[in-house]
């Protein structure tokens, strides 16, 4: 099987927060006179989050909208930013250093925060252009991949998106008559309702794809708002592909680190290579879940089909760290901790010894979490190839800061798509 090559695209929901020492060097400059850019002379660093939805907030929004298109247009070039369309993120190229490049931009300057609130959705295509979009049998194979690997996915996921209200099992939604008796039936009824969604639009005007997705998800054909339906809110969802082509995984918890995002993101490409090449009609007499331990080994193999440019992350050592933390969770402190530690003093993201197969020994936990306004605020990375000249001005010498904590959602865009939650 020649070597795949699909895209992605990353949606990270996270909590930053201003550095002191960066808080105290703008404040400074500011009572000099120096001239800074329009968000840092907006910024309130005495705002609270007890209000969320008042215009102050709105306004601290948008400066830490900018303060960070700035950052990362600054760390990655002047294609980099707010609503840029860029070429697609393909596992073919040096992605991961492009994600490692807007972390260690943004943790410069800030402290990051993951949160049972927070979560990161990734979006997946077989490729960029037409001549690799989702096939028929592609999309019947995913859905059976979500189906069939539903029990050791959860095993994986950290305890409070296993179930969540805003990425549920897809057996909730369709087939779930027959998901319940796999014990007795086995996956032939599974896999064959989900043959039969598929075929039964064969010739419907709306196309038998965009049928399919909105079916597969419990949905309705003629419902007005394709885009925020309540039916995206599914594990594997669906939907994107009436949009914009995609299938987005929304099942993964927050990120607070280069590396646990490029994991994040390997995770949902290997079960997107997995459910193109796993062997179903072996697997439809079988009369039980596959383990965590069996969906490991099939992704271990799934790597390997991927480009060199997704190896060297420690990928399978993580996702055996993630089923020990299933078995004794972790607290929110002590996530964050390990968190910190996947970066090293000068905020550079680096490989970590942290993923072992062994316990994980977490330091103390952190003093607590500041504040955050829980209002999610869409801020892209960039995606587009660094510049020589990113066109951002910087303040006076030393540190600079971009203020309130806020929830911030760092959206990968490409091709003009709009991927939003």
């Amino acid at each position: 099987m020649p070597r795949a090559k699909p895209i992605f695209g990353l949606e990270i929901e996270i909590f930053v927060k201003v550095k002191p020492a960066i808080e105290r060097d703008v404040v400074r400059y500011l009572n000099h006179g120096a001239s800074l850019p329009a968000h840092w002379k907006a910024w309130d660093f005495s705002l609270t989050n007890h209000q969320p939805t008042s215009q102050s907030q709105a306004r601290q929004r948008n400066c830490v909208k900018g303060a960070l298109k700035a950052l990362i247009r600054n760390a990655l070039g002047s294609k980099a930013g707010w609503k840029i369309i860029s070429p697609p993120m393909s596992v073919s190229r040096r992605w991961q250093s492009e994600i490692r490049a807007v972390f260690d931009a943004i943790g410069t300057y800030f402290c990051l925060w993951t949160h049972p609130v927070t979560s990161c959705h990734v979006h997946v295509s077989p490729g960029p252009d037409s001549k690799t979009k989702y096939k028929r049998r592609h999309l019947t194979r995913i859905a059976k991949g979500a189906f069939f690997w539903e029990h050791a996915l959860k095993q994986v996921l950290p305890p409070d998106r296993r179930q969540n209200d805003y990425a549920k099992p897809n057996p909730t939604a369709f087939a779930t008559r027959e998901y319940n008796r796999v014990a007795d039936k086995g996956w032939a009824p599974v896999f064959d309702a989900i043959d039969h969604e598929m075929a039964r639009f064969g010739r419907h005007w709306q196309g038998q794809v965009h049928c399919f997705s909105i079916k597969i998800a419990g949905g309705r054909l003629r419902h007005p708002n394709h885009k925020y339906r309540k039916e995206r809110y599914l594990s594997t969802n669906f939907l994107p592909l009436t949009r914009i082509g995609t299938v987005e995984l929304r099942r993964q918890g927050g990120v607070a680190s280069a590396e646990t995002a490029i994991h994040r993101a390997l995770l949902a490409v290997t079960l997107h290579l997995s459910a193109r090449r796993y062997k179903f009609d072996r697997a439809a007499s079988r009369r039980d879940h596959p383990s965590a331990r069996e969906l490991i080994a099939e992704l271990h193999g799934c790597i390997k089909k991927l480009p060199p440019t997704c190896h060297g992350s420690l990928f399978i050592r993580w996702l055996n760290t993630c089923v020990a933390d299933g078995a004794h969770p972790l607290t929110e402190a002590q996530v964050n901790r390990r968190e910190q530690n996947l970066h090293d003093p000068s905020g550079e993201s680096v490989a970590s010894s942290v993923w072992s197969s062994a316990p994980v020994v977490v330091p103390a936990p952190p003093p607590p979490r500041p504040a955050a306004a829980s209002i999610p605020i869409i801020v892209p990375a960039s995606y587009g190839r660094p510049a020589a000249s990113s066109g951002y001005t910087r303040p006076p010498p030393g540190p600079v800061s971009y203020g309130e904590s806020n929830v911030v959602r760092v959206e990968r865009r490409s091709d003009g798509m709009s991927w939003s939650r």
